[in-house]
């Protein structure tokens, strides 16, 4: 049954408690140190007006844009590269530790491959929840250090903006995941699981750089689907109430991009499961 693979894949997950931290645990708490050491020794430190208020304490702690910033920070590549050491685990240690032979017969291969599939969505989900809440957590231990005022911010669609950034921020590692199962099915290597969606990543990120200065209501429809870094982009810019001044985005292009990412997803988890059904696992 596919509940009894998602409580076996889960149970592996905790045991090997290296993988488990350092893929999803690591870099939240990594994240919570640096955001401490920031917000309580290196900004004062680094402030010219010392004995005076400064402009952060005037404007008060807004929660919800807090909570928002932290669902989609400047290291979020950082967040996808960690993640994805944990979906090569989860995805082709079977293939390494030669053990699918041994669970093969104790269920169906689609639950099998399905159970590990919703265990890395729910870690990847977790990681970033946790990521988000340490971030707030250090932002109003500075907020109260600093006496500043503290607000919460959730009116005018606030919730729906915070809802939409997880969202987008967990389709976003479902997608890196997804080239990550697939890439493990393919080669059976927990290296290749890692270094193909991370290959993959840099070459978008190359080809995204090369298109940062076009306007998006020149890009083509089919560039999401190439990039879909770029198509994420697109949509979180796409979920902002008051688009910037020469920002405004088709209606085209971010349903586009909204389909891109499916595309991805779908394609990478069913491609690999299409082909795990037919496998050889007679040696694993």
């Amino acid at each position: 049954m596919l509940v009894d693979a998602i409580a076996a894949e889960t149970f592996k997950l905790t045991k090997n408690w290296r993988t488990s931290f350092f893929a999803f645990v690591f870099l939240p708490v990594v994240g919570l140190i640096i955001a401490l050491l920031s917000e309580l020794w290196l900004e004062d430190a680094f402030n010219p007006n010392q004995g005076g208020p400064s402009l952060q304490d005037l404007i008060p702690f807004n929660l919800a844009q807090a909570i928002q910033s932290s669902l989609a920070p400047p290291t979020f590549p950082l967040t996808i590269l960690f993640c994805l050491i944990g979906a090569a685990v989860i995805f082709a240690g079977e293939y390494r530790w030669e053990t699918w032979r041994l669970m093969a017969p104790r269920n169906t291969r689609a639950n099998s491959l399905l159970g590990k599939i919703l265990v890395y969505a729910g870690a990847a989900a977790a990681s970033l929840l946790l990521g988000a809440v340490l971030t707030v957590i250090a932002g109003l231990i500075g907020a109260l250090a600093d006496g500043q005022r503290a607000v919460g911010g959730f009116e005018d669609g606030a919730l729906s903006l915070i809802l939409g950034a997880f969202g987008l921020s967990w389709v976003h590692l479902l997608q890196a995941g997804a080239v990550a199962a697939l890439a493990a099915v393919v080669t059976r290597s927990i290296l290749a699981a890692l270094m193909v969606p991370l290959g993959l990543g840099i070459a978008q990120s190359i080809l995204q750089a090369l298109t940062s200065n076009m306007p998006p209501a020149e890009m083509e429809w089919w560039r999401p689907f190439l990039m879909p870094s770029l198509g994420a982009d697109i949509l979180k810019m796409a979920m902002q109430p008051v688009p910037l001044p020469g920002m405004e985005l088709p209606s085209a292009l971010v349903w586009a991009s909204a389909a891109a990412l499916a595309v991805w997803v779908i394609g990478g988890f069913g491609g690999a499961l299409a082909l795990f059904l037919r496998q050889d696992l007679s040696k694993e």
